[in-house]
């Protein structure tokens, strides 16, 4: 974030439409920003705006850049700018309108005509053009090339952002696959990878001994439920057996040396395909959800970035008052009927205690100030933990 807009009263968006939030530039951390100018009913402005909801969306927020584009209004007075951000724009920020900020920016910038957009340095100073900034858009988003080499490069010139230590301290996963791997890695660092036989007998082995694991991990000794019978919970995972899955595939009882090759394979085929499309059936509610970024320390302290525009899905609670520690009590869904993105990470679990928001200790705050910290960066909210272990104190 710039230090030139620190003390800048900003507008931010809420899920609320119509409704905006103030926060101070200070409030943006490390934050690399790009400067839009642009005014209502002009035809330039709208076609850069699409372009940049676009970018913003599947490039800025899907990657996890720690950028974010601002508007500087440059509309005739303050009903017709809150007309334009409120209906027109993206779910970016924007500086007030009477803020003195807004109309040094344009002159400091040498801004003579919209649109215009470009990033700034910590000290207000253009790192990259407008014509470049417009350009890399375009391309990004019409041509659908990669520029990420670009946008870590306009990070490093804003801020001083270094993506190669990034990389090294902080995983950043992108895939489901990925974060499973760190995630294990992560539990157990000395497990060994090895090439998996993909012959039919070595599958129909690895789905064997996946239902005893299962059966063995999802369900309470002298407790599994009967065929038929309601899982109890969204985290309880029922596989049903071999046996019965080729039941249910038409299969008549035959033994295994009556059955030609081809016939195995056909039915070994059929089998591996049922039992991957009932897992996957299964577990539509039980899939981690990769968080925007995610970083261990070695006091049992981690940190998670979410999106949390629509909500965390977490129930707080606090202990006693010699310290009032803030700690996760439950879970609840969004209001859409899906898992809260914290929960859905698999990361944190109830009794981990929350030691810092964007940056912001709160240990002693109430409900009311830990909402104004998330409010203050929904769309990537840093979070950090504590987890006790067993022979700590509580």
């Amino acid at each position: 974030m710039s230090a030139r807009l620190a003390s800048t009263k900003i507008w931010t968006k809420t899920s609320k439409k119509g409704k905006l939030e103030t926060i101070l530039g200070s409030d943006l951390g490390d934050l690399t920003l790009m400067l839009y100018f642009a005014k209502k009913g002009s035809e330039q402005s709208n076609r850069l705006t699409k372009l940049l909801q676009d970018f913003r969306e599947e490039v800025l927020v899907k990657k996890g850049f720690p950028v974010e584009i601002m508007l500087v209004s440059m509309d005739s007075d303050i009903k017709e700018m809150l007309e334009h951000y409120v209906n027109e724009q993206g779910q970016w920020l924007a500086i007030e309108y009477d803020a003195v900020a807004r109309r040094d920016l344009v002159k400091e910038l040498g801004v003579k005509a919209d649109p215009a957009l470009i990033v700034i340095d910590k000290e207000g100073k253009q790192v990259v053009s407008s014509k470049d900034c417009i350009a890399a858009v375009e391309v990004a988003v019409l041509k659908k090339k990669n520029i990420d080499a670009d946008i870590q490069s306009w990070c490093k010139a804003a801020t001083g952002w270094d993506f190669e230590g990034a990389k090294k301290n902080l995983p950043v996963v992108t895939s489901q696959q990925e974060f499973a791997e760190l995630l294990l890695d992560q539990m157990n660092p000395n497990r060994e990878r090895v090439e998996l036989d993909r012959s039919p007998e070595a599958q129909q082995a690895r789905l064997a001994s996946l239902y005893q694991q299962q059966m063995e991990a999802f369900h309470i000794p002298g407790q599994i439920p009967k065929p038929g019978s309601a899982p109890k919970s969204k985290t309880e995972l029922r596989v049903e057996s071999p046996d019965k899955i080729i039941a249910d595939l038409g299969h008549k009882a035959k033994k295994r040396e009556t059955l030609s090759p081809e016939q195995e394979q056909k039915r070994l085929s059929e089998f591996a395909a049922a039992q991957s499309e009932q897992l996957k059936s299964l577990a539509q509610g039980f899939k981690f959800e990769s968080p925007l970024y995610y970083k261990q320390f070695p006091d049992n302290t981690y940190e998670i970035v979410v999106n949390a525009s629509n909500g965390l899905g977490v129930e707080l609670g606090w202990t006693d008052q010699s310290d009032e520690q803030v700690i996760v009590s439950g879970f609840r869904e969004l209001p859409s009927g899906t898992w809260g993105p914290l929960e859905a990470t698999g990361l944190v679990i109830v009794g981990d205690q929350i030691v810092a928001i964007n940056g912001v200790p709160v240990q002693g705050l109430n409900m009311e100030q830990i909402g104004k910290l998330i409010m203050k960066q929904r769309s990537r909210t840093q979070i950090r933990f504590q987890r006790k272990v067993k022979g700590e104190g509580v």
